[in-house]
């Protein structure tokens, strides 16, 4: 995708299988963008701009899984000594090349996760003869000397792993965005920032479960939920509820998360925008708790629907809730 013009909001975006996301010469906010599982010659995710007046705002990113094919090339670039940049609660992950980032202009890092041990150089991150960087409450696992980044960085992990959750579940692989999920040992739990009212994040983390849990934010682009123990005295009750799908947009399938109240029928169905009925997911009963279930983009038919706007729709014996949802192709 290439951002180019005056000022840019992006919502829910997800590359993946493909190449980069570029921003150029733009103001820019994005939220929600998912680079996953891709294989190209160029720079994953690039900002330039020549405005010093020209700021980048990038919330709730996912940058995992993808290869460079020019080992001198970094994952991340912000050319321009003009730039201005915040990440906020991004994970990036599991990719292959030159370095995690490489910024020429100002950046501020704020609760995100940086493991990646198979890029090339010693150092995650590089900075330019002209930059300037901040990090505060973020982990950077590869890093040679932590002499090179320790005096910019507040509260920040150097050379210890995030212990996602597919660190410790063989049934999830570095491929799949469940992967990157927190585990309830992880160092990133209850990490973050402690103020984060200046930080405009979205509601939502990039599953769409609430972006604050426990009191404190986590780092990266999930927030830990919790466990939870039937036999916990004090137990929440569980509510019936369509959390969401992700990701969102998608292609070519998204894993829907719902909540039951108590045991009953549920039914789950796949519209098209004409409001038809292409799909019926789920019909059965369900005990009370946590389910997902995944669409992957075809009919009750088998065949692959085109691309376009879907609303999912559950049934209860409590009500119906209706949620949207995007296939890009």
């Amino acid at each position: 995708m290439l951002a180019n013009g005056a000022s840019l909001v992006i919502n829910n975006f997800l590359v993946e299988n493909a190449g980069g996301f570029m921003m150029e010469r733009v103001g820019i906010t994005a939220n929600n963008v998912s680079i996953i599982n891709s294989t190209s010659d160029v720079v994953f995710l690039i900002y330039s701009t020549f405005n010093a007046h020209d700021r980048a705002t990038l919330n709730n990113f996912l940058i995992t899984n993808n290869r460079t094919i020019w080992d001198f090339e970094p994952i991340m670039s912000f050319e321009s000594s003009r730039s201005n940049v915040t990440i906020n609660n991004m994970t990036i992950a599991n990719n292959s090349g030159s370095r995690a980032l490489y910024t020429a202009g100002n950046i501020v890092i704020n609760n995100s996760i940086f493991y990646n041990p198979e890029i090339i150089n010693s150092n995650e991150i590089r900075l330019g003869n002209h930059s300037s960087i901040e990090i505060n409450n973020s982990l950077i696992y590869k890093i040679g000397n932590v002499d090179d980044l320790e005096e910019f960085a507040h509260d920040t992990l150097f050379n210890t792993s995030p212990r996602f959750l597919g660190m410790h579940d063989s049934s999830l692989s570095p491929n799949m965005w469940e992967y990157y999920q927190l585990h309830e040992t992880s160092p990133c739990v209850n990490a973050g920032l402690e103020d984060i009212s200046h930080l405009n994040l979205p509601e939502l983390d990039l599953a769409g479960n609430p972006r604050v849990h426990d009191g404190r934010i986590d780092m990266g682009a999930f927030e830990f939920q919790g466990t939870v123990s039937v036999d916990d005295e004090n137990e929440i009750p569980i509510l019936t509820a369509l959390i969401g799908n992700f990701p969102n947009p998608f292609n070519p399938s998204t894993t829907i998360k719902y909540t039951i109240g108590s045991m009953g029928n549920v039914r789950l169905n796949i519209y098209n925008i004409r409001g038809q009925r292409i799909k019926t997911l789920v019909d059965e009963v369900k005990e009370a708790g946590f389910h997902s279930t995944i669409w992957n983009g075809e009919d009750q038919q088998g065949r692959s629907v085109a691309s376009g706007v879907y609303f999912y729709r559950l049934e209860t014996s409590t009500g119906n809730e209706v949620k949207k949802m995007m296939l890009m192709k």
